[in-house]
């Protein structure tokens, strides 16, 4: 009995010591497990760390990743706006010094070139081949009969032809005949090409074409070094007549009576009431009996051209009674004209002191032509300018990219070449001048109070007026048209409708008056952010900036702080020289009121709501009011 109980308690202390090994080996383990952790505790700690900094620079290199992004699409843009001005500047630096080549050319080769215009040229001696020689013809045909007429003609798929090289410019006169009789044959064409000079055979000025058994008069203006190209395929040639007038024997730059030429017109300059011809105004080379005069000039490169044909009685006409029926408006560049004593490079711009100024590109000059006329009409009623701005006529402008911008830089250039104190008109080109003819009213009482600049409220009181304004060529003046311009690319606007210039012109407004409050308007501006369909925002933000206005009710000019003189002018509802054509029911009044109607999109609107006769600036008795 007592073995058996020594023998359990021996088990018991053999499990007993188990136990406690097993629990040393346990708590080891634990120990150990829990080193590890603690190691990997502090790996992770110092990989957090790692991954913090690593984290840091990723979003750094992001950051500069994004700005040098948006400098690239900002760089991008500019040079998008820039290449095409830099590649116009070389084309027209590549043309001029083709053109002065040309010219040295011509100069060195025609140093004797009054030739042409004496007895000994002539042209149109047909007698043999040495006759044609000496007239300065230059023939290739296979096949040639002389005499009063010339006939010529090359058999065979070659052409046939004879150049002649101008040494003067005049007038030519030319009757061609095509005496091949053969309708159905398409090369049967006799060709008479007026091309810029040898060197550029290509550069076709006119072009006209005598079919199968026709006869056809052509009178072509010609410039010194052009030439006369008269070809054939398929054609019998027949030179019936050829008359050459130099410029100073036609008779053109007359003026009209009681006119006097401007003392201080410059070479090459044309002046108002000059007789001129042209050969683009012309058609296909037909010579008529009209007579164009230089009637009212726009600016240095435009001015309206008057036309008169002769009377028709019955069935002939009356070459020595003519009517003047058309206008146009014409450039030098793309129409060139011509007097008795050469080609008009410019047209002479008398200084009135005012000028009437619409910028708009060439397409919206041609959409609105009428209601450009109109405002010929009322230019001419008072002595005032008219110029036509387009962006090619400062092309430092385009940087701003907007036109709404654009236009303000426009004015700004065109100011500064101007006369200190001159005042432009500016004027939307949907604009209708309607107090003109016999209900003309002037634009002085706009004009009196002598501001820098002047503006208006709009129909509706909500905003002021982009469009239409006033300013004068003064420092201030043309600091506050580029700052305006600048908006463009400011970065000021918010994201969303901010209407262009039309909502820069109310802070840049504030801003520049120093009204207290401003900053408050300027945070609104720069939130914008709803489309066009939510104008609330938009509309918030002029109604902040007009509330710092001492009063609108009362048209006032508003000294500048920053300067030690100098005004801007805000006008009240109703009281500017311009108001929607809508708001006034395309009606004016006699003796008060705008003389101007803006907003009157339609050209046939423009004509028959306010005219009687656009051409003769005869207003219609139904729109205008007592």
């Amino acid at each position: 009995m007592q073995a058996r109980i020594f023998a359990g308690i021996f088990l018991c202390l053999v499990f007993l010591g188990w136990f406690a090994m097993m629990a040393q080996w346990q708590q080891a383990s634990l120990m150990t497990a829990a080193g590890d952790a603690a190691s990997i505790r502090s790996d992770l700690d110092i990989l957090n760390e790692r991954l913090k900094v690593v984290n840091a620079s990723f979003f750094h290199v992001k950051e500069t990743l994004e700005r040098q992004t948006a400098d690239l699409q900002r760089t991008e843009l500019v040079v998008h706006q820039e290449m095409p001005i830099l590649r116009q500047l070389v084309r027209t630096l590549e043309q001029y010094d083709r053109d002065i080549s040309t010219k040295i050319n011509l100069l060195e080769r025609h140093a004797g070139h009054h030739e042409q215009c004496s007895a000994t040229f002539q042209p149109g001696n047909f007698a043999s081949s040495e006759a044609l020689t000496a007239a300065g013809w230059i023939v290739n045909f296979a096949s040639m009969k002389y005499g009063e007429e010339l006939e010529a003609f090359t058999n065979g798929p070659n052409y046939g032809e004879m150049l002649l090289e101008f040494k003067r410019a005049g007038r030519l006169t030319i009757r061609i005949q095509n005496l091949h009789a053969v309708k159905d044959e398409p090369a049967n064409i006799a060709h008479v090409s007026l091309v810029e000079d040898m060197e550029r055979p290509q550069a076709v000025i006119f072009h006209g074409k005598v079919f199968a058994s026709q006869t056809s008069l052509f009178c072509i203006n010609v410039d010194m070094g052009n030439v006369l190209r008269i070809s054939e395929e398929y054609a019998i040639i027949v030179v019936k007549h050829i008359e050459f007038q130099c410029r100073e024997e036609r008779g053109l730059g007359v003026q009209k009576e009681g006119m006097q030429m401007p003392a201080n017109l410059s070479a090459g300059a044309c002046s108002v009431g000059q007789r001129v011809s042209s050969q683009q105004l012309e058609s296909q080379g037909a010579c008529n009996s009209i007579e164009r005069e230089i009637e009212t000039v726009v600016n240095t490169t435009h001015a309206f051209i008057s036309e008169s044909r002769p009377l028709r009685t019955k069935d002939r006409f009356d070459t020595k009674r003519f009517v003047k029926d058309k206008w146009r408006l014409v450039s030098v560049s793309t129409a060139p004209l011509f007097t008795e004593t050469g080609k008009c490079d410019q047209f002479h711009v008398q200084d009135s002191g005012v000028g009437i100024l619409v910028a708009a590109d060439v397409q919206f000059q041609a959409s609105y032509a009428v209601h450009i006329q109109s405002m010929r009409c009322y230019a001419r009623d008072h002595g005032y300018d008219l110029w036509l701005l387009a962006q090619a006529d400062y092309p430092e402008c385009n940087i701003y990219g907007n036109f709404f911008f654009v236009k303000h830089c426009l004015v700004a250039k065109f100011l500064a070449k101007q006369r200190p104190n001159y005042t432009a008109v500016v004027i939307d080109a949907d604009t209708v001048a309607v107090n003109v003819g016999k209900y003309k009213r002037s634009l002085d009482y706009w004009l009196s109070p002598n501001a820098d600049l002047s503006f208006y409220v709009r129909d509706g009181g909500g905003e002021i007026a982009a469009g239409n304004y006033i300013a004068r060529n003064t420092p201030l003046a043309r600091d506050f048209l580029l700052a305006w311009a600048e908006f463009a690319r400011n970065g000021r606007a918010g994201p969303g409708y901010s209407s262009a210039d039309n909502g820069a012109i109310h802070i840049l407004l504030v801003e520049t008056l120093g009204f207290t409050g401003a900053e408050q308007c300027a945070k609104m501006y720069s939130s914008l952010r709803a489309s066009v369909l939510d104008l609330k925002p938009y509309f918030n933000y002029t109604a902040c900036t007009l509330k710092l206005f001492p009063s609108l009710d009362v048209s006032s000019a508003y000294p500048v702080p920053s300067r030690t003189s100098g005004s801007i002018m805000v006008r009240k509802l109703n009281d500017f020289f311009v108001v929607d054509g809508v708001q006034a029911a395309f009606k004016t009044k006699l003796s008060t009121g705008p003389v101007f109607h803006h907003g009157v999109k339609q050209p046939a609107i423009a004509m028959s709501s306010y005219y009687a006769d656009l051409a003769t600036c005869t207003p219609s008795k139904d729109s205008v009011l007592p």
